[in-house]
């Protein structure tokens, strides 16, 4: 693809392990609101309305 460039990956067992670390419990993400499947169309109003601090989860 033109303007393409290719980019590696290298495997780093201490970031790999703070990564993990991060997983485990130290990420936090920060949820806007949580809506069941049938109140997607609320969901998608809340998204729409913008000013959000966090995602808008649709929980199954």
């Amino acid at each position: 693809m033109p303007g393409a460039r290719k980019s590696y990956v290298q495997e780093n067992a201490t970031d790999l392990a703070r990564l993990a670390r991060l997983v485990a419990g130290e990420l936090r993400l920060r949820i806007a609101g949580r809506f069941p499947p049938d109140g997607i169309r609320a969901a998608h109003e809340r998204f729409e309305a913008g000013g959000l601090l966090g995602k808008v989860l649709v929980t199954f």
